[in-house]
């Protein structure tokens, strides 16, 4: 079977009345979400108040965290590199682990400073507007890739999945507009409630799929049986260098993505810190549902299709679920809901990252030249129509870019990786040099980015092209080690002051 091969999954009556009225629904729940919206506040719009409970809010982080690049690019990557990404479990785990010590440091903070952003914790702690608008810059940007990816993912997804009658272009730009309106009418409250339903559907569809593919293909025992004899290189434990490779994307995941500016939201919005520890508490335990699963069919799809193109390899989610559904009719329905549940999924990391890009260009790019007599009713209008204008640049580039959805997640994370310590030492340090946490930054960001900006250089110069890791280890790693021992070096020693503020330890 090709992508090209196989019933269509969603393009049938069936499958598009469901995907229809789902799609009704979150237009829905974006009205519900406005009327109970009280007041015109930032927090309001952009935090839904600060009072999410335990269920909506883990939810909301399990739909955001788990969306395009995990269900396309994650098992397009475990069907590149084979059972050695098995290590992609703990990666995750190690994610909560990292957020369990940040979240509740920023969530205090958040509370008692009315914060909105990333950016508002390192201005009112560090006071510095340069830094500060640089974290906002950085955070821009990971929230632009992320955002561009999960549209080029679920463009991607309903193309395969309807067999072409739904393309590329179409997809993306008609749920990019169901997205931005629930988001603008109800913002994060809305956001989080579709969270809920997605969440509920895409765990049942989990199992449900889950359950069909251990039946049918027998599992990861009958796939290592396949590979041993067609690709037993996949087999192989990973070298030393593949070893270290492990360790470099752990620390790039667990503390790029615990600052990602949509999820610092997500604490700010916890209704408490008890709240917030619960949530995250039961977040652990989703890795070893979700990222296994993920990773299951990579390895279950490399042998069942072993002689895919790279394009075609970030498809095998989609080509999995035709197999099964060509296999077994009376799992359609079944394969029906899990698709509709993994494009509301993508759909809710979509709309919270443009909700986090709004908020960042509104608190921290917009207001500081607008000064403090800008009213907070102008500003959510403001922050309303920069999503429509970060929406349509998004859909854009979504619909130009041709690059592997898991390359871009690093790129992401190697960035973002390098606010690591001025974040750190905003909820822990005692009054520590802001110039040269902006340096250190600085560095660490020009390391990070030297492989994609050597790379446009040889278009244009043939010169010589930057490796994106040295010996295993991503460039962005390097970068924060540079970026750490700069600080380090640049940071004069200063005695603390009566009153400094420091974090209450989580």
């Amino acid at each position: 079977m090709t992508p090209d091969d196989g019933p269509s999954l969603i393009a049938g009556p069936a499958g598009a009345a469901v995907v229809a009225v789902y799609l009704i629904v979150l237009v829905v729940i974006g009205l519900l979400g406005k009327r109970a919206t009280r007041g015109s506040s930032l927090s309001e719009f952009f935090l839904a108040g600060r009072g999410l409970g335990p269920v909506v809010l883990l939810l909301t982080l399990f739909a955001t965290q788990y969306s395009g690049n995990t269900l396309v690019g994650m098992a397009g990557q475990t069907y590149r590199v084979g059972y050695p990404f098995v290590v992609a479990v703990p990666f995750f785990v190690a994610l909560i682990g990292v957020a369990m010590v940040v979240a509740p440091a920023l969530h205090r903070l958040g509370q008692r400073g009315s914060y909105i952003t990333l950016a508002d914790a390192i201005q009112d702690r560090l006071q510095s507007r340069p830094l500060s608008t640089l974290v906002a810059v950085l955070g821009v940007w990971a929230l632009a890739n992320f955002l561009i990816t999960n549209l080029v993912a679920i463009g991607l997804l309903v193309e395969v999945s309807s067999q072409g009658a739904v393309g590329r272009a179409p997809a993306i730009v008609g749920l990019a507009l169901v997205m931005i309106v629930y988001e603008t009418l109800g913002g994060l409250r809305a956001v989080a409630w579709t969270d809920v339903v997605q969440g509920l559907l895409i765990v049942v569809g989990t199992l449900a799929i889950l359950t069909a593919v251990l039946s049918i293909y027998g599992g990861a025992g009958a796939a290592y049986e396949r590979l041993s004899e067609t690709a037993p290189s996949l087999l192989e434990p990973p070298s030393l260098e593949g070893k270290v490779t492990w360790v470099s994307t752990l620390l790039l995941v667990s503390i790029g993505a615990s600052l990602y500016p949509h999820a610092v939201q997500r604490y700010y919005a916890a209704r408490d810190a008890v709240t917030l520890r619960r949530s995250l508490s039961w977040m652990v335990l989703v890795p070893f549902l979700v990222t296994s699963f993920v990773v299951l069919i990579g390895i279950v799809g490399r042998a069942r299709f072993p002689e895919l193109t790279r394009a075609q390899t970030d498809q095998i989610t989609i080509l999995i679920l035709t197999d099964l559904a060509a296999q077994s009719p009376l799992i359609r329905p079944v394969i029906i809901l899990f698709l509709t549940a993994v494009i509301a999924a993508i759909m809710s990391t979509v709309d919270s990252l443009l909700l986090a890009l709004a908020a960042t260009f509104t608190q921290d790019l917009y207001r500081p030249m607008r000064g403090d007599g800008v009213s907070e009713s102008h500003l959510t209008r403001f922050g309303k129509i920069a999503s429509w204008i970060i929406m349509l640049v998004a859909v854009g580039f979504a619909l130009w870019l041709d690059e592997s959805v898991w390359r871009l997640l690093e790129i992401k994370l190697e960035v973002l990786i390098q606010t690591a310590p001025a974040v750190w030492l905003a909820l822990y340090g005692r009054r520590p040099d802001a110039t040269a946490l902006v340096v250190g930054l600085l560095v660490g960001v020009a390391i990070a980015l030297s492989p994609v900006a050597s790379q446009l250089l040889s278009t244009l110069t043939g010169g010589y092209v930057i490796s994106d890791k040295w010996h295993g280890v991503h460039v962005g790693v390097l970068g924060l080690v540079a970026n750490a021992a700069v600080v380090a070096i640049l940071t004069r020693p200063m005695p603390a002051k009566v009153g400094d503020r420091v974090a209450p330890r989580p």
